[in-house]
């Protein structure tokens, strides 16, 4: 029943590695996961029993919000990576594979998007999915700047591909722990509803493989709504089904749709009892107001002869278009930064200046060392003097 060990979860630096994770330990009958880093010290946070990968030679580990860097280093060695056995039969066998990274980070967000570039390239008869998770709007420059440039990558260079996008601001209000806590159990437990587990038998319309697949591999955004509560008799006496996925799309966690109304497929999974489905307008005129018409639309209508208390809904929309509401948000805020910078006239505050990088750290330390070596030593009595 469903697609057991067909998907795999490929988690790129330390927010995709969590994802990861997470999957692992509540569905690791269901997926298989491979993490990707960077950082040792992030990687000996996840379980030690599944396959991983290091890459990067610098002297420090991680990328240290340098998405250029890890690209660079990621560049060099993405090939060991591809011709080890354990990753390449591991991702031959799957039907989708997600490939999960912070869209602000350094490491995932350096290469998450040239991974899925090469991977589409590599396993041709596999169905990849990028998943990415954007900053707060209220960021520091360098997640944003990284943010802007994570959706340049995927909207110029992986045109046709199948992409998830969520957002940490859904969860802005919450502490920085618990909103990364909350956003990722709402990845993990989408990506469950993606495989057919839970597509219990049915005589009535039914959601197959060929349905899922032509869903999930539909060009563009991919949402998925769930609906696991308050789906009862008593409830649908003043609500619809309709207002009922309308609240849980304005609630989820990925990140805003576009106004357009525009996508091409969708499909709903239901698992009613037989009083709800008396009370279920199928057409769901509300709902495609809302969102808009789909070209085609799948249903799979599943009998729950138990508990009502165990009704649930699936909603997934594809083909969906680009995130340009949430990037005009992005770059509103990188605008204020820059007045910020600005006015903070970096001239007189050189820790400020925004053409500072490590390449002008790792001169400046070059620079101490050799000083350090001469006869000219450096005067430290003069240093505490400044103070």
């Amino acid at each position: 029943m469903g697609l057991r060990k067909k998907v795999a979860i490929v988690g790129m630096g330390n927010c995709g590695n969590q994802i990861a994770n997470l999957a692992n330990k509540k569905y690791g009958d269901i997926f298989d996961v491979v993490h990707i880093n960077s950082s040792d010290s992030d990687l000996s946070q996840v379980e030690q029993n599944v396959l991983r990968f290091r890459f990067g030679e610098g002297v420090l580990e991680g990328s240290g919000l340098d998405r250029a860097e890890a690209k660079k280093y990621f560049k060099k060695e993405f090939v060991n990576i591809l011709n080890d056995e354990r990753f390449s039969s591991l991702i031959n066998e799957k039907r989708y594979v997600f490939i999960v990274s912070s869209a602000g980070g350094g490491t995932g967000s350096g290469s998450a998007t040239l991974f899925m570039d090469v991977l589409q390239a590599s396993f041709p008869d596999v169905n990849f999915i990028l998943v990415a998770i954007l900053p707060i709007i209220k960021a520091t420059s360098g997640h944003i700047g990284n943010a802007r440039k994570y959706c340049n990558e995927l909207y110029s260079g992986l045109a046709g591909c199948t992409y998830m996008i969520y957002d940490n601001e859904t969860t802005s209000n919450l502490s920085l722990t618990r909103m990364l806590e909350v956003v990722n159990e709402e990845v993990v437990e989408d990506f469950r509803a993606l495989t057919r587990v839970d597509y219990y038998p049915t005589p009535y319309e039914s959601i197959d493989e060929a349905d899922l697949e032509k869903i999930l591999t539909t060009p563009g955004r991919l949402i998925v709504t769930r609906v696991t509560k308050g789906i009862t008799e008593k409830v649908l006496e003043d609500s619809t089904i309709d207002d009922i996925i309308i609240k849980a799309l304005k609630n989820s966690k990925h990140a805003e749709t576009n106004r357009d109304k525009k996508l091409l497929r969708c499909g709903i999974v239901t698992y009613f009892t037989e009083s709800v489905y008396k009370l279920y307008g199928s057409n769901l005129e509300k709902l495609m107001e809302f969102t808009g018409t789909p070209i085609e639309r799948f249903n799979h209508n599943a009998v729950n002869k138990n508990d009502e208390n165990m009704n649930f809904l699936f909603y997934i929309a594809s083909g969906m278009s680009p995130i340009t509401d949430r990037i005009q948000k992005i770059d509103d805020r990188a605008a204020e930064l820059a007045l910020a910078l600005a006015a903070a006239k970096p001239a007189e505050y050189v820790n400020s200046d925004e053409n500072s990088d490590y390449t002008t750290v790792d001169k400046i330390r070059a620079d101490r060392r050799e000083r350090s070596k001469s006869t000219d030593r450096i005067n430290l009595q003069s240093i505490v003097d400044k103070y």
